[in-house]
């Protein structure tokens, strides 16, 4: 495995100054003496802003940040900034207004508990009905919330009151406006001229040197990896290397690997034709299956990383190379993952390639959702999303075989093919999955961690699974009675979640429920879940 020096380092960053990060001329960093004021600038920005920092996001921000302070086009100095802070905290009074008056029915410019209470129900409507408990501990916390601040605890608040309660809470401005004083404020501290008034150009210039120096420190501190976990094959001196990085792929895959609690999705690598061998390193954060078609002749490798299981294998696999060509490194520890290019975790992701593969990738693409991306050009594929359904449809499936050949679908395809579904239950496969569902040949995936059919498909297409084989009852949107025994589908938690109505006499489901919820008629509560009681 090659050696990863300082030295080389170095020059990794040089090379790819006028590609990711452009800061060639001031690679070397600001002077000692500004080194915590440069820290204190990245920390600041990176809490308002996130972990883009290259020259074009950090050039767009400040432009925006400019366009609305600087006001007279000359340049930013503290009597802007105190304008600014006088601003948001008007604005944050006006919030504490909003946020109490609008429980105001009658217009007396007071509030009362019991009006508020009315409001509160009002506004969470049917969905008392279905979870009284939970609705009326919401009610009670958000009630409790407001009138804790009651100066004299009489359960009116009159206009008076308010305006206290919006003294007390107008101390400074929010979380993120804050962030940003605080920007401003470093900032001038680095004013190059120290005139007292900062120009664009100079917050431009001030805002790269931090992130050189920051991106150069943080590169010399990263380790080549020592252990055999972190190896693979060194590119060849021919070879192109690319880099892709993903969240999620676009599409359900009949196969799982990541276990049958977990959620697996899938996207497509479309090779282009060309002489050049090229090296492919992809990067994922959730368990994913990358699938590989058209001149895969041109792979010399493919490393895929991904995080690991509790066993310490790669929730990764891939169709259509070769085992022989793929290796599989732990995003944890080897290859950060990322979807952003231009962002901090892409830079260190590249850092990790080239001390891996011997030399740089020459390029590197991002995406939060990957449905069909070609190499090496960077294009993709737009979506092509299945027509309107009629009230009952069948949800169609692809069927995608690396070798061609004709292989027999697994038992969870079929039982989504078998029946039609309602319309509420279709749409949502393709509000989170917009690539749909896809069949894949179990015995093709090449991975680190067992590769398995699913039992029941994970998430919206799992819940249209059951209710194919009439093991579900949709009684509303989000919600199911379980008429036989069941698996619940995998990662049904956050926008996923849904409520289940287990039958008498149906046996406990198996499975993770997430965050949803199993009222069970038998035992006259929840079950599973206790987060719901």
């Amino acid at each position: 495995m090659p050696s990863f020096s300082n030295k080389k380092c170095g020059e990794y960053l040089r090379a790819i100054s006028c590609g990711a990060l452009c800061f060639t001329s001031v690679l070397a960093g600001p002077a000692n003496a500004s080194d915590a004021l440069y820290a204190e600038l990245r920390q600041h920005w990176q809490a308002r802003y996130g972990q883009k920092i290259a020259p074009k996001d950090l050039d767009t921000r400040v432009e925006r940040l400019f366009d609305s302070l600087d006001l007279h086009h000359d340049g930013i100095d503290q009597n802007d900034i105190d304008l600014f802070v006088k601003r948001e905290l008007a604005r944050t009074r006006a919030q504490v207004f909003h946020e109490y008056l609008r429980f105001d029915l009658n217009g007396d410019q007071s509030i009362e508990r019991d009006e508020t209470e009315v409001v509160m129900r009002s506004e969470l409507g049917s969905r008392a009905g279905r979870h009284p408990a939970r609705v009326e501990r919401t009610i009670q916390r958000s009630l409790k919330k407001l009138f804790d601040h009651d100066p004299n605890q009489d359960g009116t608040i009159s206009f008076s009151e308010l305006t206290i309660i919006a003294e007390k809470k107008n101390g400074k401005p929010p979380r993120q406006e804050a962030e940003l004083v605080l920007i401003l404020k470093s900032l001038l501290e680095l004013d190059p001229d120290k005139n007292g008034r900062l120009e664009l150009a100079e917050a431009r210039d001030t805002l790269r040197k931090a992130f050189t120096a920051d991106t150069y420190a943080s590169a010399l501190q990263m380790q080549a990896p020592s252990d055999t976990a972190c190896t693979a094959p060194e590119a060849s001196a021919d070879s192109d290397i690319l880099l892709v990085g993903s969240y999620e792929g676009s599409s359900v895959p009949s196969v799982t690997v990541a276990g049958q609690d977990a959620e697996t999705s899938t996207g497509t690598i479309r090779i282009e034709p060309g002489e050049k061998g090229l090296y492919l390193v992809l990067v994922s954060y959730t368990p994913m299956i990358w699938q590989f078609e058209g001149a895969t002749d041109r792979i010399e490798h493919v490393v895929l990383a991904g995080r690991t299981s509790k066993a310490g294998k790669i929730k990764a696999g891939l169709t259509g190379v070769a085992p022989s060509k793929s290796s599989f490194l732990p995003a944890e520890d080897c290859i950060t993952y990322f979807w952003e290019t231009g962002a901090l975790k892409e830079v260190k992701a590249r850092i990790g390639v080239t001390s891996l593969a011997g030399k740089a990738p020459i390029t590197s693409f991002g995406q939060y959702t990957l449905h069909d991306l070609s190499l090496p050009s960077g294009s993709t594929r737009k979506i092509k999303l299945p027509p309107p359904p009629e009230r009952e449809t069948r949800i169609p499936v692809k069927t995608v075989s690396a070798s061609k050949k004709t292989f027999e679908p697994s038992k969870a395809i079929n039982s989504l093919m078998s029946q039609t579904v309602p319309d509420a239950v279709f749409y949502p496969i393709y509000i989170y999955n917009r690539g749909g569902v896809i069949s894949l040949d179990r015995e093709e995936i090449v991975s680190d961690a067992p590769a398995e059919d699913y039992i029941v498909l994970p998430q919206e297409t799992g819940l249209a699974q059951l209710v194919a084989e009439r093991k579900l009852k949709l009684l509303r949107r989000g919600q199911f009675r379980i008429v036989d025994e069941i698996r619940i589908p995998a990662s049904l938690a956050g926008a996923h979640r849904v409520d289940f109505i287990l039958s008498q006499g149906v046996e406990v489901p198996k499975g993770d429920p997430g965050h949803s919820c199993v009222l069970s008629e038998d035992a006259g509560g929840y079950i599973i879940n206790k987060a719901c009681e």
